[in-house]
């Protein structure tokens, strides 16, 4: 069984190598950074619409991210870079879907109009490390409260360097379910993961989709100390699915799981669609960046490393 990238969010993909060069399909500026332009979209009066936009073919090699910087134009609420070895036609606008995340690696981006710096900045001396095959899109939110048609677009720019054993490598690890089953009305679902090795979390977030109202993750230590709260979402914003709201540690200064720690994650949903949702319309899942080369899953309770 394929295992959903949400629930992995990285597991390394197969390399390829046609179509990239130098500048990765993008534009070389002069301080190092290279610019992505998501193509405009126009919006309609009232309508608010999230889009995949692809700007980039597969790279032909493994590269470090270091940054993350850009803007959005009238109506822009956020533009997020991704990574995905799914590679569309650069130049591919369409819908955004929940399905969309399962084969996507978060790489940062810029929250609204006139923005000009990443607002997810990567610590100092951190990289996100993009295995070769992969291809970028910028996931995109508009909303146009005008009285008018409004067309308006997003510029991301990043900047990459060949991998180094001299930087920090952040790598995914994840506590997730593919088991979703969120029926019409309210309900929960908890998740326990028990932790298999000791990990350094850098950045963390909760994750759930359109229907849900609160999700929290919790720590419960080895030692048989108190509960630990690790994030508190008590209502959730349903932007945080694609724009995450990540909290954020300094390197010397992570937040630990130690082998023999248990996390457990809360999801709550009011469904009001009419249907039982599944995965990936919903998920549950606490995602993190640690410390390592290496991605980790905790699926359904049982632990990977990938």
């Amino acid at each position: 069984m394929r295992i959903p990238m949400v629930v992995v969010l990285g597991a390394m993909a197969a390399c390829g190598t046609d179509g990239a060069d130098t500048v990765l399909d993008g534009q070389m500026l002069p301080d190092g950074y290279i610019r992505y332009e998501a193509a405009p979209v126009t919006l309609q009066p009232g309508e608010t619409k999230q889009f995949v936009q692809w700007v980039s073919g597969p790279i032909d090699r493994d590269v470090d991210l270091v940054d993350v910087r850009g803007s959005q134009g009238p109506g822009g609420h956020h533009a997020v870079l991704f990574a995905s070895p799914d590679v569309e036609p650069i130049g591919t606008t369409r819908d955004w879907t929940g399905a969309d995340q399962v084969t996507a690696r978060f790489l940062g981006g810029v929250g609204g109009e006139g923005i000009s710096g990443g607002d997810t900045p990567l610590p100092p001396g951190t990289v996100f490390r993009i295995p070769a095959g992969s291809g970028f899109y910028i996931q995109t939110h508009y909303l146009n409260a005008s009285d008018e048609p409004m067309t308006s677009g997003s510029t991301l720019e990043i900047k990459i360097a060949d991998p180094s054993p001299d930087v920090t490598v952040l790598s995914m690890f994840v506590s997730s379910t593919v088991d979703i089953k969120v029926g019409p009305g309210t309900s929960e679902q908890v998740l326990t993961c028990d932790i298999q090795d000791d990990t350094a979390l850098i950045m963390y977030v909760n994750h759930i989709h359109e229907t849900g109202t609160s999700v929290s993750t919790v720590m419960h230590p080895k030692d048989g100390g108190g509960e630990q709260m690790l994030k508190q979402d008590s209502k959730w914003n349903y932007e945080w699915t694609t724009h995450p709201n990540f909290i954020t540690t300094a390197l010397d200064q992570p937040l630990m799981l130690h082998k023999g720690d248990q996390i457990v994650t809360t999801c709550n949903w009011n469904n009001q669609s009419g249907r039982t949702l599944g995965f990936p319309d919903e998920m549950c899942a606490f995602l993190t960046f640690y410390v390592g080369t290496k991605d980790r899953a905790c699926v359904n309770g049982k632990w990977l490393d990938l």
